[in-house]
């Protein structure tokens, strides 16, 4: 249409034509549907129904409103990429920085430009971390971190064990087993945490801190877990828990990974091991030989006192043949003389056995205290069915049941008349 001042009037676009043409714009600009590399950190990621959502900026941009990009890996990419970054042991979360391949996507309904990821440089990522990582550890040499924890000296009998895992687990359960099933007086300071997860790491944290301020009670602090997927093994890759560890006034031992996985966690500690199995009979296997050694000791007094004591008869008995052909004065002195012999070596006998008595009765206590005993006394109970097997949990009992409850001090018979959950709050 033409104007009768003879101007020209630019045509005007519909809403369905602008849009035609922003898509024609992007598909000639950006490579239409070939794809290209891009390069972010992500801000935020989340997922739904299988597909994976992510929030990406530049890394190089600090302004206080950074231009985001919302990425989006549909679940028929997701899911392969998922079991290719958990057999890396990578877990994407905010803050990575991600190499990533996609076409540009224009969402008519909402006006928006987004970004379809159908690749992701797995490889890259891996370098970047292995760099992150290597870096940390670096850093803790030069700080010293590395090595502190190694340097406090740990008690020969570390009986009283302050222990950080996860209640109920496999290996929660594989460690206090060894030292259960060792017969020691061992005491254990369980301090609940979470062992996977984003939330690992402040949990383990929070651990060490209750432990530390019960440093008069506990020789050794234990951090362990059982098995699990490689990435959760990340977490024990922590800059804060790592130098929480090396901050200890405690001896802390780890068994928190598997063969060939050796997490930052288990460098700071004073001394790693592969399974929780292996640390708990490393526990046992260090106070099983003080106690032979103060159990050989104990024998080696006794045996020199039995051999003072034989001495001092020997002694007595020629005494008394000699004392019969002297004279009546040197009998009287020489009489005098071996009686005060007699008499020292009589009191040397008795100290020794007096000594061999103190060490036997340590061996004995070392050797025979049962912590089921020890708990029997503190005022729990053990639990058995009719059939005398032990309640562990509540819903291994049918309403109706029988059972026995074992005290220090004697037995209590009940009927089970139902069972209550614990709450979540109550479980945690």
């Amino acid at each position: 249409m033409t104007p009768s001042d003879g101007t020209t009037v630019p045509p005007v676009l519909s809403i369905s034509q602008l849009y035609d043409r922003v898509d024609a714009a992007l598909n000639s600009t950006f490579g239409g549907k070939s794809g290209l590399w891009v390069e972010g950190e992500i801000a935020k990621i989340s997922g739904s129904n299988g597909h994976c959502y992510l929030d990406l900026v530049d890394p190089a941009e600090r302004g206080p409103r950074p231009s985001v990009l919302g990425g989006k890996c549909w679940k028929s990419t997701w899911g392969p990429l998922q079991r290719t970054l958990a057999a890396a042991g990578i877990t994407l979360t905010a803050g990575m920085t991600i190499r990533f391949k996609g076409t540009v996507d224009f969402y008519r309904p909402q006006g928006k430009v987004g970004f379809v990821i159908s690749e992701l440089d797995v490889t890259a990522l891996q370098g970047a971390m292995a760099l992150q990582r290597q870096e940390l550890i670096d850093a803790l040499r030069r700080d010293g971190t590395i090595g502190r924890n190694a340097s406090i000296p740990v008690p020969e009998l570390p009986l009283r064990v302050g222990l950080i895992a996860s209640p109920g687990t496999e290996g929660c359960a594989d460690f206090l087993g060894q030292l259960e099933r060792s017969g020691f007086a061992f005491e254990v300071i369980l301090s609940p945490a979470t062992m996977q997860g984003e939330r690992s790491a402040p949990s383990v944290i929070q651990g060490l801190a209750s432990l530390q301020r019960l440093a008069d009670s506990v020789d050794l602090i234990v951090i362990t877990r059982g098995g699990g997927a490689k990435t959760d093994l990340a977490a024990f890759d922590d800059d804060a828990l790592a130098r929480a560890i090396g901050a200890s006034t405690i001896p802390v031992w780890t068994a928190i990974g598997h063969s060939g996985d050796e997490s930052i966690c288990d460098l700071v500690a004073g001394r790693a091991h592969i399974t929780p199995t292996a640390c708990g009979g490393a526990i046992v296997e260090r106070v099983s030989l003080v106690a032979a050694s103060v159990a050989s000791s104990a024998a080696a007094v006794l045996r020199a006192a039995e051999s003072v004591v034989a001495d001092a008869v020997h002694l007595r008995e020629r005494a008394t043949s000699q004392l019969g052909l002297l004279a009546s004065g040197a009998l009287a002195r020489e009489h005098l003389r071996l009686s005060n012999d007699v008499q020292r070596l009589v009191r040397a006998a008795r100290a020794r056995c007096i000594e061999a008595a103190t060490s036997l009765g340590t061996a004995v206590r070392l050797t025979k205290t049962s912590a089921t005993d020890t708990q029997l006394r503190r005022g729990f109970a053990i639990i058995r069915t009719e059939t005398g097997s032990i309640v562990r949990s509540p819903e291994a009992v049918a309403i109706g049941t029988e059972i026995s409850a074992e005290f220090a001090t004697g037995t209590l018979t009940a009927t089970v008349t139902g069972h209550q959950p614990l709450t979540t709050e109550e479980a945690s």
